[in-house]
């Protein structure tokens, strides 16, 4: 996923669009504003991919356990580009490419692929006692600092990845995951490109794309908030932005259900809320908050997840005590004018249709009235219309 710098993410990815086929599932709509039950049907997207070409081999001895630290939340460790380094990569699963910077790649005088512009070649990249060799890799700018790669989905495609949260450690190795159990073991779902899981939030069925390298908990768009409860009012947490995706004003707001995934509980747990761009999947994302909970490993060839974790007891997603953009603490006050936010917001005091209180995404926007104090709250009142499922 291209990331978020600070919040959450979309999934991202970058470079030609592709068209894939979403297929929401069946659902019905049963909190804030309720509507009659959901017709599934496939919902064509805009996808921008990059080379999602995986490297030609892996070359390791089983397992190879290797240290990471985290950064805004994504895991790092020290990687080495045709035998030079050290450099610093993240292990993003929400992006279905590999990348390195582009100061980077002109330094180390990598070559362009023939007739294709966008991608160079990289004889080898190795962390630790792993190389990945003969790779396709896209040159991205990433606007997390001192971030050199990333290693998305296609790296991993042959092998089974494990981030061990808890212990600061990945682990890559063969073999496969048992088949799913509905406890620890859940099956993947493709989202687009992405792999999603499985969550269930009362008696809705959703499904949430793992992106390690947000920096949120879970992240849920405008129109999702159809479908939700809450405990406190959604409010203004913040802002965020990633590749592709423009400033944005985030939301935040505690559920007052839990969300469950697997036989893991997030009880009532504070959420971000904030639109994407046309293009992007509207699905939930899991991000780093919450998965470093767990012990995470991903199999890609059978298509399964896992999430291990010692005990039973309910997790706890509290308030980000201060959210940031890019490094830089993110001020109170009014959004950035002109940024959508796809459902209408008013300011506290009262409903209002007047065209200068409200914000519409896919229009030109304008500014919504400073309320009287520091703190901002929204209220969604556009009902959710009766053939928009979710996914």
């Amino acid at each position: 996923m291209v990331g978020v710098a600070c919040l959450l993410t979309a999934p991202g990815a970058f470079g030609r669009a592709v068209t894939v086929q979403v297929a929401p599932a069946d659902s019905t709509a049963v909190r804030v504003a309720p509507a009659p039950a959901a017709v599934a049907r496939p919902m064509t997207v805009e996808v921008a991919a990059a080379d999602s070409t995986p490297p030609a081999r892996v070359v390791f001895e089983s397992p190879a356990r290797i240290p990471i630290e985290l950064d805004r939340g994504m895991p790092m460790l020290t990687a080495r580009v045709n035998g030079r380094g050290p450099f610093r990569f993240g292990i993003e699963t929400g992006g279905r490419l590999i990348s390195i910077s582009p100061a980077l790649a002109e330094s180390l005088a990598l070559p362009k692929l023939p007739n294709d512009s966008l991608t160079v070649h990289v004889d080898s990249i190795s962390i630790g006692p792993v190389r990945f060799e003969d790779l396709h890799v896209t040159p991205l700018a990433v606007s997390q600092p001192n971030v050199d790669g990333l290693l998305g989905l296609p790296a991993f495609e042959s092998v089974r990845l494990t981030i061990d949260y808890p212990d600061s450690a990945v682990v890559i190795e063969r073999g496969e995951l048992p088949g799913p159990s509905g406890g620890d073991i859940l099956r993947l779902q493709r989202v687009g490109p992405f792999w999603g899981v499985p969550i269930t939030i009362g008696q809705e069925h959703w499904v949430a794309i793992i992106d390690t390298r947000s920096g949120g908990g879970l992240g849920f768009t405008p129109n999702d908030t159809t479908y939700m409860a809450w405990e406190t009012p959604l409010r203004e947490v913040g802002q965020s932005r990633g590749a592709q995706i423009p400033l944005a004003t985030v939301f935040g707001g505690k559920m007052a259900e839990d969300v469950r995934m697997g036989r893991h509980v997030f009880t009532k747990p504070f959420v971000t809320v904030r639109p994407l761009p046309p293009g992007f999947p509207q699905n939930p994302i899991l991000g780093s908050r919450a998965l470093m909970n767990f012990v995470f490993t991903l199999d890609q060839i059978n298509g399964f997840a896992r999430f291990s974790r010692e005990g039973s007891a309910p997790i706890v997603l509290p308030e980000p005590r201060r959210m940031v953009v890019g490094g830089t603490p993110t001020p109170n006050g009014d959004p950035a004018a002109g940024e959508p936010v796809r459902r209408v917001i008013s300011a506290p005091g009262g409903e209002s249709s007047k065209p200068d209180s409200v914000r519409y995404m896919n229009e030109r926007p304008v500014r919504a009235p400073a309320p009287p104090d520091s703190t901002r709250q929204i209220r969604y009142e556009v009902p959710a219309k009766p053939d928009t499922a979710r996914r």
